[in-house]
């Protein structure tokens, strides 16, 4: 063995870093199998395929039949409450008034 300058060097201790580093590991492993347990829940088999997309002409088919047959609205807007607060209009509330200034 060749002598070092700086002296004798213990060897490296494992502190808790290397602990970490474990820990992250086998977090990585745990998840890469729950990954591949989700993956194979999958089905093997294509999708269906989607229909045809709509031509013009049966577009233009649907329009007519809409425009000749309009549906109602589904929420119709109520009229507007010209009272909202349930008083009535022709006799509206007394308010209190002060006493008038006395005259001398």
């Amino acid at each position: 063995m060749a002598n070092n300058p700086a002296g004798p060097q213990a060897p490296p201790k494992n502190d808790a870093y290397v602990g970490m580093l474990i820990i992250s590991l086998a977090a990585m492993v745990i998840g890469c199998i729950l990954l591949m347990v989700d993956y194979l829940k999958y089905p093997d088999k294509k999708p269906e395929d989607p229909k045809p997309p709509i031509t013009a002409k049966q577009l233009a088919e649907r329009g007519a039949q809409q425009a000749a047959n309009p549906a109602p609205p589904a929420n119709p807007v109520p009229p507007a409450n010209p009272n909202p607060m349930g008083q009535p209009q022709a006799n509206p509330m007394p308010m209190p008034m002060p006493p008038a200034p006395k005259k001398e």
